[in-house]
């Protein structure tokens, strides 16, 4: 990422109590199919450090990145509650090292932002637990 990069996002955001886990990121103005609610700078875990990571508190709010590394992700983006049918998606940003979370569908002012923690149809999730929901390795 340029130093002159700009984040930009189409919604404005705030962390408050979940009824899905814990506290949730929040769309205070809602948000229209296809918007980025938000663009959420990382940082990359390396592949040999990850284990570490992985066995703290913070394993627990990292995403899977590329070529085996992790990571964890500023802003909102390691806040986002899992759901079966979520209102958003995530998506990677190598080039700008950035999480992207994009609206599926058309949320609503106040409604919690959520997204598919596993591809849709992957059954192996022993290691989440909702008491312990974030993304995660």
């Amino acid at each position: 990422m340029s130093d002159n990069a700009t984040v930009r996002t189409t919604a404005r955001l705030e962390v408050g109590p979940s009824l899905i886990h814990g506290r949730g990121v929040f769309a205070v103005d809602g948000a229209n199919t296809g918007d980025v609610v938000e663009r959420c700078p990382v940082i990359v875990i390396p592949a040999d450090e990850r284990d570490a990571v992985e066995d703290s508190v913070l394993g627990h709010y990292c995403y899977e990145w590329v070529d085996g590394d992790g990571a964890l992700a500023l802003g909102f983006g390691s806040l986002y509650n899992h759901s079966g049918d979520p209102n958003a998606e995530f998506d990677f940003d190598e080039a700008e090292g950035a999480v992207v979370i994009i609206a599926r569908r058309d949320i609503d002012p106040g409604e919690e932002v959520t997204i598919r923690y596993w591809p849709e149809g992957e059954t192996d999730h022993s290691w989440f637990e909702l008491a312990d929901a974030a993304p995660h390795f």
